[in-house]
C-alpha cells in the first residue's frame, strides 16, 4: 500500500491547507483509483 504513502506525502507537501495544483490533483486521482482497485482485490479475496 505505497499509494497511501504517497498520498500522504502530497498532503504533507500542500498542508495545512491542501490546496492541490493541477499536477496534484492528477497524481492524487491516478493513486486513488489505484488505492480503489487494490482494496477491491483484498475486499474480494478476504470477504468473498
Amino acid at each position: 500500500m505505497f499509494l497511501l504513502t504517497d498520498i500522504r506525502a502530497l498532503l504533507r507537501e500542500t498542508a495545512p491547507d491542501h490546496l492541490l495544483d493541477a499536477e496534484q490533483k492528477q497524481q492524487a486521482a491516478r493513486a486513488l483509483e489505484k488505492a480503489k482497485k487494490q482494496i477491491a482485490i483484498l475486499e474480494k479475496e478476504l470477504v468473498g
